[in-house]
C-alpha cells in the first residue's frame, strides 16, 4: 500500500522525539515540550501536513468539513517558527514544503489563511480567498531566522517572495499594513477599499519580521516605521492596546479587549526594541507586562478581555494562550521570574496527561478536546530542561495528603483540578500519595500489592506527572491495611523474616517506580509498631531500596503515649541511614472538651499524658542528627480532636472551632523551630467531597487558618 510522502516525514518525526506509541511509563516521563509536540504531530496534523484549528471529532478523509475544524496559517506558521528556534530543520523543511504546496498563492505570493480539512483553498462567503498579513509575517519571520541558523538562500529567497507579496496587496499608499488582501483565482488583490479591510490590526504589526524584509528591501523602511507609530500610539495609560487603527479617520479603536491581542502587540514591541533599542517600544512593552504583573499579583490571574482604556476585566474566565503570550513578552524583555511562575502556575498544570484522553499532550482544559495553538503557543515558552520545577528541596515541606482509595481513583478526570485547588488554596509544595497494601489478617505473613486494589502503576504514573507539572514534590507511602481490620501498628506475622521479605519485595517495585518517575520522598512504612525493633530487617530494607532509588528515605512512625513507647522510638538506630526522622503528629493534648489557642499551645510541651513532645522531638534530633517531618497530622472537626486526634471515628458533635485552634496551635508552636522541616496535612480525598466531620479541610474554617501560614 502506498503511503502519502508527506505523512512518512511526520512518521519519521514522531520516531525521532520517541516512540510512535510509546507506553505509559514513557509518556508519563517524557518532558512537557516533547509531549506537547508529539500531539501536534500525531493528533491534529493533516496527512499533507496541515495543522487543524481543533481537536474534536476531526473529519476523517473524505467526509464533509465539521466547523472549526480549519487548517490555519496561523498554527503552520508557530510551528516553522517553533523549529527554526529549537534548530529541528527536518520539521521545519516539511513545514516549508507544506507552506508552498498548499498555502501559496503562486500568482501573487499571498498565503492562504485558512485551508479546509483536504488542504483546499476556502473562499469567503462574498467568494473571495484572503488571507492575515500577521500569519502572513509570522512565516516571514521563520524563514529568515531559519536563514540566520542554516545559511540556506531558499529560505530568504521565499520570505522575500511572500514579503514582496505582503508589500504589494496588504501595504496601503499611506504604507499603513492592512487588515487582508481579498482575491479571486482571476482577479488581483485587494485589501483598502471596504469597510472591514480599510483598518489596520495591531496585532498584526509583526515588527520584527518587518525589519528583516527592511535589511533586504528598503521599501519596507516606511512600512516598519508607521506601524511602530500606529502599535506605540494604540498604548493606553493602562498599558493596554486598543484594538486597530483606521487610517482615514486617524483614530484607534479599542475592540472587544482581548488580551490575545493585546499581549501579542506588546510581544511585537518588546522584540523590536530588542533588536533595534528602541525605547519608546520598550516602554510600551514595559508597561503592558506590568500591568499583566500587577493583575496577577493582585487578582492571582490575568482574564481574557479587559477595558484598554479602563483596565477592568470584560470578563471572569481566563485562557491559556493568553497565559503563554505574556510569558513571552516576561521572556523577551528578561523579566524571567514572573514567565517562570506563569509557565509553572498556568501553562503547565493545563497539560492534558490523562493517559486515556484523545488529546494527551495537549494544553488544555479539556479531556478529549483541544485548540491547536494554545499547545503550539507553549510550546514557544517552555523551557528545553523540561519545563518543569519540582519543589526545592531545602524548603520546608508543607505537604497534603490526597488519597485515592481504588485502583484507578487516581486517573478520574477531577485529579487535575483537585490538585489545582490543593496548591492554590492551601499553598503546598509536596502532595502525598497512597499506593494501599494489603494481607489477610493480623498474622499473615504476605504482605502485598494487591492487582483489584491498589493503585495501578499507570495511575500513579499520571497523578507523579500531574503533580510535577505543577511544581510539586511527591511523597510516596504504601499503608498496609489487612482484611480482618486490625490496625497495621498491631501486626503479630508469624515468619517475621518472611514479612520482611515480602515488604521488601512490594517497596523495591516502588523503589523503581519512583526513581523512574522522579517522587522526592520515598516512605519504608507507617506505624508498623510491633516490627520496628527488627532494626537489622530494616537496614537490609534500607540499603536494598538505596540500590535502585536515589530520592530521600524516611519512615512515619506513630506518635508515642507514654516514656515507654518513646524510648522504644528513641532506640531505633534504623534513623541513621533516613534522610529524615518521620512521626505521625497524632499527639493526644489535653483533657478539655474545648481548650484555648493558648491551652493547646502549653500541651506541646506538657500533653494530658504528662509527656514534653517538643524536649522528645529534639532529643530524637539530637541523638540521630536528622531533620524531624511529622509526615502525617490532622484533625476532625469534631468535639474532642484535640484529645484523640487519631479516632476519626469520634463520638461527638460537629466542631470546625476546635479543628481551628488545634492546627492554630500547632503552627504558632512548630514554625520556627530550627530541627523540624515540615509536616503533611491529612487529608483531602479524590474528587474533594466534604465531609463534615472528618480531617479535610478544605471549604471549612480551617482552611482559612491553614492559607494565613502559607510563605
Amino acid at each position: 500500500m502506498a503511503i502519502n510522502k508527506t505523512k512518512w516525514i511526520i512518521i519519521l518525526l514522531l520516531l525521532a522525539i520517541g516512540a510512535l506509541v510509546p507506553s505509559p511509563a514513557l509518556l508519563a516521563q517524557s518532558p512537557p515540550q516533547d509531549l506537547a509536540l508529539q500531539f501536534i504531530l500525531s493528533a491534529m496534523m493533516s496527512e499533507q501536513g496541515g495543522i487543524y484549528t481543533q481537536y474534536q471529532n476531526l473529519p476523517a478523509s473524505g467526509e464533509e468539513l465539521i466547523g472549526g475544524h480549519f487548517i490555519l496559517l496561523q498554527n503552520n506558521s508557530l510551528l516553522m517558527l517553533y523549529a527554526a528556534f529549537q534548530g529541528n530543520r527536518q520539521l521545519f523543511d516539511q513545514q516549508v514544503k507544506v507552506l508552498e504546496n498548499y498555502f501559496l498563492e503562486e500568482r501573487t505570493g499571498l498565503l492562504h489563511w485558512r485551508l479546509d480539512a483536504q488542504m483546499q483553498s476556502l473562499e469567503s462567503s462574498w467568494g473571495t480567498y484572503s488571507n492575515n498579513p500577521g500569519d502572513s509575517l509570522r512565516v516571514v519571520e521563520s524563514l529568515l531566522l531559519a536563514y540566520d541558523v542554516w545559511g540556506d538562500e531558499s529560505y530568504k529567497e521565499l520570505a522575500l517572495r511572500i514579503g514582496e507579496g505582503i508589500r504589494k496587496y496588504n501595504i496601503a499608499p499611506d504604507e499603513t499594513l492592512r487588515y487582508y488582501a481579498s482575491w479571486t483565482s482571476e482577479n488581483e488583490p485587494t485589501g483598502y477599499g471596504d469597510k472591514i479591510g480599510d483598518k489596520v490590526v495591531l496585532a498584526q504589526l509583526n515588527l520584527r519580521a518587518m525589519a528583516g524584509l527592511a535589511w533586504q528591501d528598503r521599501s519596507w523602511e516606511n512600512p516598519l516605521f508607521v506601524s511602530l507609530m500606529i502599535a506605540l500610539s494604540g498604548a493606553t495609560e493602562h498599558g493596554l492596546f486598543y484594538h486597530c487603527y483606521f487610517p482615514k479617520e486617524k483614530r484607534h479603536e479599542k475592540g472587544d479587549g482581548s488580551m490575545i491581542q493585546m499581549a501579542q502587540t506588546a510581544y511585537h514591541l518588546a522584540v523590536y526594541a530588542h533588536i533595534i533599542g528602541d525605547v519608546a517600544a520598550l516602554d510600551a512593552a514595559r508597561n503592558f507586562l506590568a500591568f499583566a504583573k500587577e493583575e496577577y499579583d493582585t487578582r492571582g490571574k490575568i482574564f481574557g478581555r479587559y477595558d484598554a482604556d479602563t483596565g477592568t476585566p470584560l470578563v471572569n474566565w481566563e485562557n491559556i494562550l493568553v497565559y503563554a503570550l505574556i510569558a513571552q513578552v516576561a521572556l523577551e524583555l528578561e523579566a524571567s521570574t514572573f514567565a517562570e511562575t506563569l509557565i509553572a502556575e498556568r501553562i503547565l498544570p493545563h497539560q492534558q496527561l490523562h493517559p486515556q484522553s484523545p488529546v494527551h499532550g495537549a494544553f488544555t482544559t479539556g479531556f478529549d478536546d483541544a485548540y491547536g495553538v494554545d499547545t503550539l503557543q507553549a510550546l514557544l515558552v517552555l523551557p528545553k530542561n523540561g519545563g518543569y520545577v519540582t519543589a526545592v528541596e531545602q524548603e520546608p515541606i508543607r505537604a497534603v495528603w490526597y488519597l485515592g482509595w481504588e485502583k484507578e481513583t487516581y486517573l478520574q478526570l477531577s485529579v487535575a483540578d483537585d490538585l489545582r485547588q490543593i496548591q492554590s488554596r492551601l499553598c503546598s509544595n509536596y502532595i502525598g500519595l497512597f499506593a494501599i497494601t494489603y494481607q489477610d489478617n493480623k498474622t499473615s505473613s504476605n504482605p502485598h500489592r494487591d492487582p483489584e486494589r491498589t493503585a495501578t502503576d499507570e495511575a500513579l504514573r499520571y497523578v507523579i506527572s500531574q503533580i510535577h507539572r505543577m511544581g510539586m514534590g511527591v511523597i510516596l507511602l504504601t499503608p498496609l491495611f489487612p482484611d480482618d481490620g486490625t490496625w497495621e501498628g498491631e501486626l503479630r506475622p508469624k515468619d517475621i523474616a518472611m514479612w520482611f521479605d515480602h515488604w521488601r519485595e512490594t517497596l523495591l517495585h516502588y523503589a523503581e517506580l519512583a526513581e523512574e518517575t522522579q517522587v522526592e520522598v520515598l516512605l519504608l512504612g507507617s506505624e508498623l509498631v510491633t516490627l520496628r525493633n527488627q532494626t537489622d530487617e530494616w537496614n537490609k530494607m534500607i540499603d536494598a531500596v538505596r540500590s535502585c532509588y536515589h530520592g530521600k528515605l524516611s519512615y512515619s512512625v506513630n506518635y508515642w503515649f507514654d516514656r515507654n513507647e518513646f524510648g522504644n522510638v528513641l532506640k531505633m538506630t534504623q534513623w541513621k541511614q533516613l534522610d529524615f526522622i518521620g512521626v505521625t503528629g497524632y499527639f493526644e493534648l489535653t483533657e478539655k472538651p474545648d481548650p484555648s489557642i493558648e491551652e493547646l499551645e502549653a500541651a506541646w510541651t506538657n500533653d494530658r499524658n504528662g509527656q514534653d513532645i517538643l524536649a522528645d522531638l529534639e532529643k530524637l534530633n539530637k541523638e540521630y542528627e536528622k531533620p524531624i517531618v511529622f509526615w502525617e497530622i490532622g484533625y476532625v472537626s469534631q468535639d474532642g480532636t484535640n484529645t484523640y486526634p487519631w479516632d476519626y471515628p469520634l463520638p461527638g458533635d460537629i466542631d470546625e472551632q476546635e479543628q481551628v485552634d488545634c492546627w492554630a496551635a500547632f503552627l504558632n508552636v512548630f514554625s520556627d523551630i530550627e530541627w523540624f522541616r515540615g509536616y503533611g496535612i491529612y487529608a483531602e480525598n479524590v474528587g474533594l467531597p466534604t465531609k463534615p466531620k472528618m480531617y479535610s479541610v478544605l471549604g471549612k474554617l480551617a482552611e482559612g487558618v491553614l492559607r494565613q501560614n502559607c510563605r
